[in-house]
């Protein structure tokens, strides 16, 4: 009988692929939120992390990847519809035929355009805000979005493979953690990982990059329509490769029934 963390996953995914099939209004407000969620903790983490960076880029980085992941928590404790940890949770649900891949990216490609509308709408209002309104070119926030912006092509790709990776072991773990207080130190730890090492995560993108495009998008030369969308192309596929492939179809083979080690 295979053990609880991939009847964990399937059962949660069936949720989701229930609602998408017959209430895709009520789906695509929790892939919004989703996308609010995480805008919101990536504008905290920017605003924390900007007052250490005269005094030391390297803690304020710090700061930045620590407070970001309470975006990421709440989406998990509120139930939003978050594209990158869906693409774990729908490839393993597809290769158990619990439905189909088409429907699985049918949901991933829904959820995903969610996510993009909730950070863009939720930057414009951040946009007129005091005190994202006052900030200018030697922000934190442009240095990082430049930075992102200025990678090769395969570079994002790798980078993007990685911190897929690294946020669906947050993910798996935490399903399998009972404690609210365990589940909220063990995604702070791990999905800090990838936003200290500045790996690319498409929702994150979205979410750094509508914040740009509400304050002050003339301070960057790299920031064009052109390199945003290869930046997301690029990322997409990356993310799908570390969370769909890497960690859901791996983990799903490895959890076979005709395996004797379950996770």
């Amino acid at each position: 009988m295979e053990q609880h963390l991939m009847n964990t996953i399937t059962t949660v995914a069936g949720m989701k692929m229930r609602l998408f099939e017959e209430n895709i209004l009520k789906y695509g407000v929790r892939c919004l939120f989703a996308g609010i969620y995480l805008t919101i903790g990536t504008a905290f983490g920017l605003v924390a992390a900007q007052g250490f960076v005269e005094f030391s880029p390297a803690i304020a980085r710090v700061v930045y990847a620590i407070f970001f992941t309470i975006g990421l928590i709440v989406i998990v404790f509120l139930n939003g519809e978050l594209a990158t940890s869906n693409m774990m949770m729908m490839t393993i649900s597809a290769h158990r035929k619990f439905f189909s891949y088409k429907k699985a990216a049918q949901l991933l490609l829904f959820c995903t355009l969610g996510n993009l509308i909730g950070a863009y709408a939720i930057s414009f209002l951040l946009g007129q805000t005091t005190i994202f309104n006052a900030i200018d070119s030697n922000h934190l926030l442009y240095a990082l979005a430049d930075g992102k912006l200025a990678k090769s092509v395969g570079r994002l790709f790798i980078e993007a493979i990685i911190a897929n990776i690294i946020v669906n072991i947050g993910i798996m773990g935490m399903l399998r953690t009972k404690e609210f207080i365990a589940k909220f130190i063990y995604l702070m730890g791990t999905i800090s990982i990838f936003v200290l090492l500045g790996y690319e995560h498409l929702i994150a993108n979205f979410s750094m990059f509508g914040i740009v495009q509400f304050t002050n998008p003339g301070a960057l030369e790299s920031f064009t329509a052109s390199t945003i969308l290869i930046n997301w192309i690029i990322v997409l596929i990356g993310n799908y490769i570390g969370g769909g492939l890497i960690m859901g179809l791996t983990h799903s083979w490895l959890n076979q029934n005709d395996s004797q080690y379950f996770d």
